[in-house]
């Protein structure tokens, strides 16, 4: 079976989410559009009801997630987007930054959101946190919790002589965070 269309409105560029029954039959599908956009993880929580879906990745200018547009035009920034089991669009928040992209994910125990990933040229305002310009420009990588409505929480960076990211996320059985990444 095929899933689509996947063409994106014209001078656009699209990221997709689809969710599969088990034996590969299309659910459903959902897009999010931009000037230029790109998506690096997903996840869904486990066990919790109801079900959500969080994508995250990077876009420059307004980003259309459903009614969602939560860009701003011709500014580069990192994304997480929510989605209900329906694949309708629940939330997305944005940060801002020249080199800014979400490139992990993962959900704790208790349905809370964690994105990892890296930032350069500006400094960041994750919710209290101010995230400071890293001084050789090359880019620093963040750690970032958001609640369950798209609130943000906190953040820290990843700092390195040179440059950082954070590559992927993960919580054990106690519910504790663990990051990879490289510098």
């Amino acid at each position: 079976s095929a899933i689509g269309p996947l063409i994106p409105s014209t001078n656009k560029k699209a990221i997709y989410v689809a969710k599969f029954d088990p034996s590969g039959r299309a659910s459903w599908l959902s897009r999010a559009e931009s000037s230029d956009i790109k998506a690096n993880a997903i996840t869904v929580t486990q066990g919790q009801n109801p079900l959500s879906v969080y994508v995250v990745g990077r876009s420059q200018g307004v980003s259309t997630f459903g009614g969602s547009k939560p860009g701003k035009i011709g500014q580069k920034q990192a994304f997480v987007a929510a989605l209900d089991p329906t694949g309708q669009w629940k939330w997305a928040e944005e940060q801002p930054g020249e080199r800014a992209v979400f490139s992990a994910i993962a959900v704790d125990q208790a349905g809370e959101i964690y994105v990892g990933g890296t930032y350069g040229n500006v400094n960041v305002q994750i919710a209290s946190d101010n995230l400071s310009q890293p001084s050789h420009q090359a880019g620093e990588g963040l750690i970032a919790k958001i609640n369950r409505g798209g609130q943000w929480q906190w953040g820290t960076r990843i700092s390195s002589d040179t440059s950082s990211t954070v590559n992927a996320l993960a919580f054990d059985t106690k519910n504790r965070l663990f990051a990879t990444g490289s510098c």
